[in-house]
């Protein structure tokens, strides 16, 4: 008996080949035989799966991925297939920063992940400021109790617009301050953007007591308090600087000037001309002062006569002013609008005593033409006048057709 050997390499499913053999005896005779051998190829169980992770719908492998307003919503994606030969069971999915993945979708209803078969999960969060990467992870078992496992990074970078306002105001009588005084100003902080701030800080380097540690501030949200600058005696422009913090730690600023004028503690008269929108006699809140409308002021003990412009805010100030008897008026000719509050007023003045009362509304105010209220009266009747002759020639030619 002799013994050969051949050797290949499996191929799938079902191989059959026959040997033979081929001999001569000795008188020259042939003699032959064959046996056949079969065998199945069967594939090698590979399990293996795949996880594919999505920001927002976006497979953002790398950063920085989607950009995404801080606070708002985020949505991952997690899609699982068994990328192998075999089931795989006790499918599991994680993520590295604690958010947790939940199965949506994919699963026939026996709990096997098959050959080719995809499932899906889903995870949610609340953007942060700045880059931001996760990864997820799915492990399973094939069916010899042997884990595989994936990962997929994903990325998204926080965006935001932190912003801030300040506005600070003199809230002295007719906006200003009597020599050697007290300034008292309100101060109004206000979070523009639209993400929280944090360590919100007023400084006001020549009034420290305007300095003020806010703290917190939400989106939208305002917060307001008075400080007062005793003592004034000279004027002066004081300024308010604000700073904050925004969720990535960018810094968010501020300022706001508001002048300060002292007159001499000795009479005054002064107070508002302003659009009366609303034609109720009183300034209401956005009802604005109107500039360079002209006050007239009367001695009424001596005659005298002096005049004062209203400044941006329409604010007036007649200073140093002896006691006595005054008559204070809008010289209508200045301004246009009929109005809502007295003409005139006839305060009385003690030694060194302040009337700040005497203001003048407005309705339907617009600005100065430049033309003298006497002047318009006139050109209207001219008008009026073209119009009735106008009127007086066109009848009489319709009487004639």
């Amino acid at each position: 008996a002799w013994t050969y050997t051949a050797s290949g390499i499996a191929a799938a499913g079902q191989y059959a080949n026959v040997g033979k053999v081929t001999a001569t005896g000795p008188n020259e005779e042939s003699v032959s035989a064959t046996d056949p051998s079969h065998y199945i190829g069967v594939p090698i169980q590979a399990p293996s799966v795949d996880i594919e992770k999505a920001t927002n719908g976006v497979d953002a492998d790398t950063p920085t991925g989607p950009a995404i307003t801080v606070g708002d919503p985020v949505t991952w994606t997690y899609v699982v297939t068994n990328t192998g030969n075999v089931d795989l069971t006790g499918v599991t999915v994680t993520d590295d920063q604690g958010v947790v993945p939940v199965y949506q979708s994919g699963d026939d209803g026996d709990g096997v992940l098959e050959p080719g078969e995809a499932w899906t999960y889903t995870a949610s969060g609340i953007a942060a400021a700045g880059q931001y990467a996760n990864v997820g992870k799915v492990t399973a078992t094939g069916p010899n109790e042997e884990s595989v496992s994936a990962t997929d990074p994903s990325h998204y970078i926080g965006v935001s617009n932190p912003a801030i306002d300040i506005v600070k105001t003199l809230t002295n009588e007719g906006g200003f301050v009597p020599l050697g005084g007290t300034a008292t100003f309100e101060i109004v902080v206000t979070n523009t953007g639209d993400v929280p701030l944090t360590d919100v800080t007023v400084t006001d380097p020549l009034t420290p007591a305007c300095d003020r540690t806010i703290g917190d501030l939400a989106v939208g949200a305002s917060s307001t308090y008075t400080c007062d600058a005793p003592n004034v005696t000279a004027s002066y422009t004081n300024v308010a600087d604000v700073v904050g913090t925004g969720p990535g730690g960018e810094k968010v600023t501020d300022t706001d000037p508001e002048p300060v004028t002292v007159v001499a503690a000795s009479g005054l008269i002064g107070d508002t001309v302003w659009h009366d929108v609303n034609k109720n006699g009183k300034q209401d809140p956005g009802e604005k002062g109107i500039a360079g409308a002209k006050v007239k002021l009367t001695n009424l003990d001596t005659n005298e006569e002096s005049f004062q412009t209203t400044n941006s805010d329409g604010k007036y100030l007649f200073s140093a002013l002896p006691a006595g008897r005054y008559r204070v008026e809008l010289v209508k000719s200045s301004v246009s609008g009929e109005l809502t509050t007295p003409g005139v007023f006839t305060p009385t003045l003690a030694e060194g005593e302040a009337s700040l009362t005497n203001d003048f509304g407005l309705a339907d105010a617009l600005p100065n033409t430049g033309i003298d209220t006497d002047v318009l009266l006139l050109m209207a009747a001219v008008l009026l006048a073209g119009g009735a002759v106008t009127l007086t020639v066109t009848r009489r030619r319709a009487d004639l057709a």
